[in-house]
């Protein structure tokens, strides 16, 4: 029996490798691109804004258009923010709560208090904050502009999803489907109240006068009446095509931010059975809202702050937005080299060595990198703005363009170098074009294209197959034996969403979401049979190379397995990064991880 140990070869901040148990994976250096993280409003001009790195306050020019006005550097992996009057309270995952006077000049740090380890959940009334992580919130009194002093805790065994003052009232939501309600009292001790039954795994909520609403990605909103002993349940807004991020209530209006389609804008008395007041479709993934009488802002992980205008006679108006440098999207390995999708900062190469990485080149396509698929010192890649490119690692100093595809909002792509394989952000097809023809094709000259169910999150195609995995439409597979003639092979349905695949020799394996990694036998691609099931929530990529499988989630990081034997995967590592991993790649003694603002390379050491 040996031990497996995971350790990321290249100059890491050492409050990671601390927490390392025996059998883990060791981080030794990162590639870093900026992250946007929380936002609030400072005046009718300007906002301030949580990067990953630190804080600014921006500010509305007369071109409409966001500028910095100040900005504060911080340690320690920025998550939340809260506004007092001219105080802000900054929380980071690492180094606790800082305390910062927004000053005419600049910022100045105050003070910094120790908070309960890798806090992510912030709230705040008046006089009082609570702070806390997944199973602790610690109280704390606002003693003055630079003291925070601890009155109170409160502990659970249930994971908390989300805290929220409503004056001298906390509400707190678990993932057992509990929304506890706690009361301040006047010695300033949180006093345990009503229990309400609430659906299950609530992620945010707003709550006014006696009105709750809550909202996550799978179930929609949910609004309910709040009484002294109970909650009626009023009504539900939701549609398959809909995914609420995040909701926040403004006078008599609530504002739901959609996952890759916008936000939308409710009269908060006619929601049941009503239609929007407004909508601002933007197609961009916010993962908050922020919103009052006049304003409203997106805060989104990848393409930074968008600030609008509310009028109840006009509706929502952009007003200016703010993008930062990058972000992470999909990173591919082919020899010593990793080939990363950046965004707009293109395409790095980054070449791995003993000792450390560095920058080889970049590839600019002139718009946004979202998806890499590597077939023989090719990189097919979708660009935002652009379309398909293909470009050529025969010199990875100097990659080239070898030709483009023109179309529209391209997300994920796959090709053996006879058929390109190809879908687009939020569409409900998948197309194919020979590779032969991919010079002379313009407009929507496709071979074929075929009508699915979801999108195609990605693509992968193996001998005379293609495999898409598409979210809630589960697993498709198409004949591609004859170029000229695409086939639909058939359809397999998982429990869960797919995201991403791999296979290895005839067994393919597929992250589904909160239902883990299906382990699939695809000897005969009409026979599918699932073998095995790895239990790992919110399972996001997955890859294998020899017994190895290594499997990344949203909130867990990086697994990696032992599947010598397939029917029975053995776990051998995890290791716990601090952003959401959405992708991975694992290649001789060597994984790749990305979460969306970095690059961890993990090595595997017996």
């Amino acid at each position: 029996m040996f031990r497996i140990f995971l350790i990321l070869i290249i100059i890491i901040p050492l409050y990671l490798a601390s927490s390392l148990s025996a059998e883990s994976l060791e981080f030794i250096d990162n590639k870093y691109w900026s992250f946007t993280t929380d936002a609030a409003f400072s005046s009718d001009t300007s906002i301030f804004v949580t990067f990953k790195t630190g804080i600014t306050e921006m500010v509305l020019g007369i071109n409409e258009q966001l500028f910095i006005d100040k900005e504060l550097f911080l340690e320690g992996n920025v998550l939340a923010l809260e506004k007092i009057g001219d105080v802000l309270y900054v929380l980071t995952r690492y180094e606790g709560l800082f305390i910062i006077k927004n000053g005419k000049e600049g910022f100045d740090t105050v003070g910094k208090i120790e908070v309960p380890r890798e806090s992510y959940i912030m709230s705040a009334c008046e006089s009082n904050i609570v702070v806390g992580n997944k199973n602790k919130l610690y109280l704390f009194r606002i003693n003055s502009a630079s003291e925070l002093a601890l009155i109170d805790s409160l502990h659970f065994i249930q994971a908390i999803t989300y805290a929220e003052f409503n004056s001298r009232k906390l509400f707190i939501t678990l993932a057992d489907t509990i929304m506890k309600q706690f009361n301040l009292t006047e010695g300033e001790v949180l006093e345990s109240g009503i229990e309400y039954k609430v659906p299950l795994n609530p992620e945010f909520f707003a709550i006014q006068n006696n009105n709750l609403f809550i909202s996550n990605i799978i179930d929609g909103l949910n609004y309910f009446e709040l009484t002294q002993n109970a909650s009626e349940f009023k009504c539900k807004v939701s549609t398959p095509e809909k995914f609420f991020s995040s909701l926040a209530i403004a006078s008599d209006f609530i504002a739901l931010s959609l996952l890759d389609q916008g936000v939308e804008v409710y009269e908060t008395d006619k929601i049941c059975g009503g239609e929007p007041l407004f909508y601002y479709e933007n197609m961009k993934n916010s993962q908050k809202v922020i919103f009052d009488a006049s304003k409203l802002g997106l805060v989104n992980n990848e393409m930074g702050f968008e600030f609008l205008r509310f009028d109840v006679r006009k509706g929502l108006l952009q007003a200016g937005e703010f993008i930062p440098e990058t972000s992470i999207l999909d990173a591919e390995v082919i020899d010593n080299y990793v080939v990363v999708a950046a965004g707009r900062y293109g395409m790095p190469i980054l070449e791995t060595t003993s000792k450390g990485v560095r920058e080889v080149s970049i590839y600019q396509p002139g718009g946004y990198v979202r998806d890499i698929y590597i077939h023989e010192n090719k990189a097919y890649i979708t660009v935002e703005g652009v379309g398909i490119s293909v470009v050529s690692l025969e010199n990875t100093e100097h990659p080239g363009l070898e030709y483009n595809l023109d179309y529209e909002n391209p997300f994920a792509v796959a090709s053996n170098g006879e058929v390109i394989a190809f879908s687009a952000h939020g569409s409900d097809q998948i197309r194919f074009a020979k590779a032969s023809s991919m010079h002379y094709l313009e407009g929507n000259e496709y071979t074929q294209d075929f009508d699915i169910e979801g999108f195609a999150r990605e693509i992968l195609i193996m001998g005379d197959y293609c495999y898409a995995s598409c979210d809630r439409g589960g697993l498709y597979i198409f004949d591609i034996s004859n170029p000229d003639v695409i086939a639909y092979a058939r359809r397999y349905k998982t429990a869960g969403y797919t995201r991403g695949l791999a296979i290895e020799d005839s067994t393919l394996y597929l992250a589904c979401g909160e239902a883990g990694v299906a382990v699939l036998n695809i000897a005969n691609p009409m026979r599918i049979k699932e073998v095995a099931n790895i239990k790992i929530l919110l399972a996001s990529d997955v890859s294998v190379s020899g017994n190895y499988l290594a499997a990344s989630s949203d909130n867990e990081g990086c697994f990696l397995y032992d599947i010598s034997n397939k029917s029975e995967p053995v776990f051998l590592a995890k290791y716990q990064n601090s952003g959401l991993a959405s992708k991975i790649s694992i290649q001789n003694q060597l994984v790749f991880m990305v979460d969306q603002y970095s690059i961890y390379i993990l090595k595997i050491s017996p």
